[in-house]
């Protein structure tokens, strides 16, 4: 079985044995359903490789990976809350509401899966402190990108190391600490975040051309392109709009001016080479693991 499948089919056992109302269910499945749809479960992946570069793979570990990505899931629900995307649709404050309580349901619940797991209890509360310790860290770098707390370019990525790269560490280091692998965690958490660095900028650059799907330049956050552009020494659309100048309305009216303006000034061009730095840096850092040729190819094509 494959182990997106293997990954998809524990994560329903799990809403199903431990979500006991009915509607509450449905809306997990449901949601469970559209994250398959969107992802190729790349973080219980994450999981289980790291894991299987040292340890022979077990049942825990694949339960493991789906707590993973049952947090992932929990996450994202929380991100559509907060981001409101597509506002030609707005929410209603009940379906607000029960996707909050869904996205608080998901994250109980792959901790839950977490402390069930049939391991030591030593190391059963060094994984549980871990996960406790990286959502913390992602949500309050998440807080830092809505209230837009950025000035610099060392802000910037101080934020996205906490609030993507810390999930990526948390996907590797369940797998390396079911492993034993405790030599290796530090080489793991430094290539980490810097695959969360490379991932979020990814996403920037795709939702910089998306606006009717995706709301970030709508609520005013800063992606490193974004803070390319507001620290340009020239007039632009984005400062414009950023800065108060510009209603919304006006700046979507211009979307095409913006986005030449975002290509010509350089703005694409940074950011792919930060792209590339973070890429080298995951490199190096991956290039240090006592493992074999294949596992160090396999993680560098999921950067």
């Amino acid at each position: 079985m494959k182990e997106m499948e293997l990954i998809f089919n524990k994560m329903i056992t799990s809403i199903e044995t431990d979500l006991s109302v009915p509607s509450l269910k449905n809306m997990a499945l449901e949601a469970l359903k559209y994250h398959q749809s969107q992802s190729n479960f790349s973080f219980g992946r994450l999981t289980l490789i790291h894991h299987d570069m040292f340890a022979k793979r077990s049942k825990e570990v694949v339960k493991a990976a789906a707590a993973v990505e049952i947090l992932v899931l929990a996450g994202d629900i929380l991100d559509d809350v907060e981001d409101q995307d597509q506002p030609e649709a707005p929410w209603t404050q009940t379906e607000l509401l029960y996707s909050l309580h869904l996205a608080i349901s998901l994250l109980l619940l792959g901790q839950k899966m977490i402390t069930d797991l049939k391991i030591e209890e030593e190391r059963k509360v060094k994984l549980l402190s871990y996960v406790s310790s990286k959502l913390l860290n992602s949500l309050s770098g998440q807080h830092i990108d809505l209230t837009h707390a950025i000035e610099t370019e060392e802000d910037l990525l101080y934020m996205i190391k906490r609030k993507s790269g810390s999930l990526i560490c948390l996907a590797c280091m369940l797998g390396a600490i079911l492993a034993d692998a405790e030599e290796h965690f530090s080489i793991i958490e430094n290539y980490a975040l810097n695959m969360g660095i490379v991932a979020q900028i990814k996403n920037d650059l795709q939702d910089l051309y998306d606006w009717d799907r995706k709301s970030d330049i709508r609520l005013k956050k800063i992606s490193l392109p974004v803070w390319y552009m507001l620290n340009d020494k020239t007039d632009n659309l984005l400062k414009s709009y950023y800065s108060g100048q510009l209603d919304y309305r006006e700046l979507y009216e211009k979307k095409e001016t913006v986005i030449q303006e975002v290509e010509h000034k350089g703005a694409i061009h940074y950011a792919r080479v930060m792209i590339e730095i973070h890429k080298g840096k995951a490199y190096q850092y991956i290039e240090k693991l006592n493992v074999s040729a294949k596992y160090k190819s396999l993680l560098k094509k999921l950067i």
